[in-house]
């Protein structure tokens, strides 16, 4: 899926605001999407661990979601999320499977970090998907 798919919904931020942000309940933490849309949406498990080996060691990462044939690494649409690209990568050359990238949209607005993981994500041949996080919220218990 190429960028426009992806983002087709997004309204572009400009340094103008145009477009209100969408109000969204407090802050919901980046655990509780990948714990909720792991399973439902990929079919994995979340915190997966995996050892590697470098030249002076041996370390270990943890994958926010995998199944049989993904690794997927989960972000918020924050400046904290511009890693998940080297993220995901990194964790399926390291689990021998294909990188998945999946932000979480906080305010509706395809913003200048989305914008940058997406972009980037395009050129890697990475797959990414946006998804709203009230649609998220909405399959907490009670939601």
């Amino acid at each position: 899926m190429g960028l426009t798919t992806a983002v087709a919904k997004l309204t572009l931020a400009t340094n103008k605001r145009q477009t209100p942000r969408i109000e969204r309940s407090p802050h919901v933490p980046e655990a509780l999407y990948i714990s909720l849309l792991c399973g439902a949406l990929m079919g994995g498990e979340p915190e997966q661990v995996h050892q590697f080996d470098y030249p002076e060691g041996r370390a270990s990462i943890r994958v926010d979601c995998e199944n049989s044939n993904r690794v997927v690494e989960f972000g918020l649409d924050k400046r904290s999320s511009l890693d998940s690209l080297q993220q995901a990568l990194f964790a399926a050359e390291i689990a021998g499977k294909e990188a998945v990238v999946v932000l979480i949209d906080t305010d509706g607005v395809m913003g200048r970090f989305e914008w940058r993981i997406a972009r980037a994500a395009n050129i890697a041949g990475v797959p990414i998907r946006i998804i709203a996080a009230d649609l998220v919220e909405d399959l907490r218990p009670g939601g």
